[in-house]
């Protein structure tokens, strides 16, 4: 069992995607599974951010590896578009994005965007290099 588990619980699970988060609430993770489509993802942005235990500090880990989204290019703007529009209640969050292979061009793709928003995003393929980036985070080393 990864380190990050510890002290998390099961909170809601909602259209494919599991939410946890941890006993001092300072870490939210999210675990998408199956096929999700667009609306899917931008109900899960504002579930979040309207969750009774985030704060503008919270720590964000997505698994996205099992997940089957492929948008198309105005969906993938809009999901940009709607990111940015919560940037008052993101911007200050480090959100480490685990993806598949296949998916991590687009994970890193939304990064670079989002930082030039001053985002604080980063892409991963598994979960222990997610982890070790978020407990420096922690630790306030990054």
């Amino acid at each position: 069992m990864l380190k990050i588990f510890i002290g998390m619980k099961e909170q809601l699970e909602e259209n494919g995607f599991n939410y946890y988060f941890s006993d001092d609430k300072m870490v939210f993770f999210i675990i998408a599974n199956g096929e999700v489509n667009y609306n899917e993802c931008i109900q899960m942005m504002d579930t979040l951010v309207n969750h009774r235990f985030f704060s503008k500090n919270t720590t964000l880990i997505a698994d996205l590896r099992n997940v089957d989204y492929h948008p198309a290019y105005n969906e993938f703007m809009s999901l940009v578009e709607h990111m940015k529009s919560l940037k008052d209640d993101l911007k200050d969050c480090k959100m480490a994005l685990v993806c598949s292979p296949v998916l991590f061009s687009l994970g890193y793709l939304v990064c670079e965007i989002m930082s030039m928003f001053d985002y604080k995003m980063k892409t991963f393929l598994n979960l222990e290099s997610a982890e070790e980036w978020i407990d420096k985070k922690l630790k306030g080393a990054l």
